[in-house]
């Protein structure tokens, strides 16, 4: 509530001709906050200050000719001032000329100055503008058509809780367009959006319900209560993620690229990684081998075990860096005790074969083990073969097979062979034993192996 004194400097201000005070006195009358509502005295004050070139009294006078509030109804007076307004860069003024463009009010109708104008005002963070750029590159109207630039937009409207994008955006990740497909947060989004008013998200909530599972629908409705409670806090930055995902799976490198180094910068440690993979592989662009260690080395810092294993691989070939088995390790060590069953492997390939460390079979199993139990199947075999030649385990030509079964059934091109080998030095009963042993431990899903 404003202090009357605070409104009575404002009145004098504007009667002593100030253009900020007339705008600010007219917005209140608008709105009857402080004074009696008054659309004329509106317009009033509006006028003033818009005739002397103040853009955002402009934007408002506009808003007022096409609405016909306190004025007789006219377009093309509020394309005048509209105009007037977003040539001194003021976002609403932008957003509003790019709606009448779009619906051809006041002006000629064109949907490529209807973009212009969108784009303008978006850029400043205007989420009308935001929303109804997304759907222009949603429907390709003005804009060469683009999903993910169109789920973009979506997000940066979505974010500042405009419903009707928030139904769009679920509807995006509903049908995997210009983002990842994901039941989970199209749910949430079109939660999001019948909280906030929007009808449309409730006939497609209620489909994609029935091909959730039940913890699907709790997952999502956890998001949805933590997004209106943290107010959207850290949502943009997962689905612009999604969204950059999708640019790069459809190679549209350049986009993931536009949204990613962001994330990046702000410490989003998936957007390191990828960043990473993308200046590695040279994906859209040139290959880069420094940019990609100083986002792999960031993301690993933050936790993120992919780049942990990248950096070990990249540490223990020497692909562009000197070899250095102790980083290797360093970075295979952490991966590795996060769970990672690739870097349990290469920890026990380096055991086994004394790289950057003292050989010892019997660790080199151990780390075999926890990776051959996570369905890897190249751990697999290399259990396999230890069990075969007792090497840091006890020899057991069962566990042997079993575990040589298990690479063959995953796809370990070595396996079958290896098999075969060690099949002949076993009775039949002993191989129907070792299948049995092998379908129980697929069964329990290696929990009893």
């Amino acid at each position: 509530m404003m202090e009357n004194d605070e409104l009575n400097e404002i009145i004098k201000a504007a009667e002593q001709g100030s253009a900020d005070a007339q705008c600010h006195l007219g917005v209140l009358y608008g709105h009857g906050e402080g004074l009696s509502q008054s659309d004329e005295n509106a317009v009033k004050w509006l006028s003033q200050a818009a005739e002397q070139g103040h853009a955002r009294a402009q934007a408002n006078l506009g808003l007022h000719y096409r609405r016909g509030l306190g004025i007789t109804q006219n377009d093309r007076k509020a394309v005048r001032w509209y105009t007037k307004a977003a040539e001194q860069g003021d976002g609403l003024g932008q957003s509003n000329l790019g709606l009448m463009y779009k619906n051809g009010w006041g002006v000629l109708q064109s949907d490529k100055l209807a973009a212009k104008w969108y784009t303008l005002s978006a850029e400043q963070g205007h989420a009308t503008a935001q929303f109804n750029l997304g759907l222009m590159y949603g429907h390709g109207e003005g804009v060469t058509h683009n999903d993910n630039i169109a789920v973009k937009w979506f997000i940066a409207a979505s974010v500042q809780g405009i419903a009707e994008a928030q139904y769009y955006l679920g509807f995006m990740y509903d049908n995997g367009m210009g983002i990842l497909k994901n039941y989970v947060w199209a749910y949430m989004w079109y939660n999001l959006a019948i909280y906030n008013g929007s009808s449309s998200g409730i006939k497609y909530k209620e489909k994609i319900t029935q091909e959730m599972t039940p913890t699907q629908i709790t997952k999502a409705q956890e998001m949805y209560a933590e997004c209106l409670q943290s107010g959207y806090k850290n949502v943009s930055m997962i689905a612009s993620f999604d969204m950059g995902m999708s640019a790069a799976q459809s190679t549209d490198y350049l986009m993931a690229l536009s949204v990613w180094v962001p994330l990046a910068e702000q410490g989003y440690a998936s957007a390191q990684y990828n960043l990473g993979h993308i200046y590695a592989r040279g994906y859209g662009i040139p290959a880069d081998n420094k940019s990609a260690m100083q986002w792999y080395t960031k993301a690993a810092k933050l936790g993120y075990v992919e780049a942990q294993v990248e950096l070990g691989n990249i540490y223990n070939n020497g692909q562009d860096v000197t070899k250095d088995h102790e980083t290797a390790m360093y970075w295979y060590t952490k991966a590795a005790d996060a769970g990672d069953a690739y870097a349990q492997f290469n920890l026990g390939l380096m055991h086994q074969h004394a790289t950057g460390v003292p050989q010892c079979h019997k660790t080199a199993a151990e780390w075999f083990s926890l990776a051959a139990k996570q369905g890897l199947a190249d751990a697999q075999f290399y259990l396999g073969v230890l069990f075969a030649n007792g090497g840091g385990v006890q020899e057991d030509c069962l566990r042997a097979y079993m575990w040589c079964s298990l690479a063959d059934f995953n796809g370990d091109s070595k396996a079958a062979e290896y098999k075969d080998k060690i099949a002949n030095k076993m009775t039949s009963s002993q191989i129907e034993k070792a299948h049995e042993m092998a379908n129980h431990c697929l069964k329990s899903g290696y929990t009893d192996c």
